[in-house]
């Protein structure tokens, strides 16, 4: 499993909201297999393309290939996405109790 960070551009945070629910609704899942869970949006500025607003997604799936990924993103936005970062995925917290009721 990984985390994905990718950046689009955005025109106005009404934008946001649009791109967002497109992207959630139709892109579920990569080559009919790949599961992905979107776990939220934010924007940023987009120095390195001269100040452009970025609607930037966080994603978790488990997609070898974020290729796939960022090409399902651009086509369903219709605009060239592009991945800002990546990471293994948060493994889950040690439950407040402990591991001993499911070790037995």
């Amino acid at each position: 499993m990984q985390c994905i960070l990718i950046g689009t551009p955005s025109p106005s945070p009404d934008a946001d909201e649009t791109l967002w629910g497109l992207v959630t609704q139709h892109i579920t899942h990569i080559n009919n297999e790949n599961a992905i869970t979107w776990v939220n949006s934010s924007t940023a500025t987009d120095q390195e393309q001269e100040g452009q607003r970025t609607l930037l997604l966080c994603a978790i799936s488990d997609a070898s290939n974020t290729d796939d990924i960022v090409n399902a993103v651009s086509t369903v936005v219709e605009c060239d996405a592009e991945v800002w970062a990546t990471a293994p995925a948060i493994l889950p917290l040690r439950p407040m109790d402990g591991y001993d009721r499911y070790i037995k």
